[in-house]
C-alpha cells in the first residue's frame, strides 16, 4: 500500500496473484544469483514496480473488498 516493490519466492499458491507486476517472483528453491538479479531489476525499474504496487494495493483495499462483498451478498 506504500508503493514498495516486493521480492517473494513461489512457495504458496497466492504468490503469483500477490506479485502481479509489483515485484519479482523467485523460484521456489533459493538461488542467490536469482535474488541479486531481481534486486537489480527492481532497482533499475523502481518507478514501474512501485506504481504497480500502488495499483495492486488499491484492488485489495478495505473499500474494494467491502464493495465486492456487497455485490456478492446482494
Amino acid at each position: 500500500s506504500r508503493g514498495l516493490p516486493i521480492i517473494i519466492r513461489d512457495t504458496f499458491p497466492a504468490a503469483k496473484t500477490i506479485i502481479n507486476n509489483s515485484g519479482i517472483l523467485l523460484n521456489k528453491i533459493w538461488d542467490k544469483d536469482e535474488f541479486i538479479e531481481a534486486l537489480e531489476k527492481i532497482y533499475n525499474n523502481y518507478n514501474y514496480y512501485s506504481q504497480n504496487a500502488l495499483v495492486n494495493a488499491h484492488k485489495y483495499s478495505l473499500e474494494q473488498v467491502k464493495l465486492a462483498w456487497d455485490q456478492i451478498l446482494n
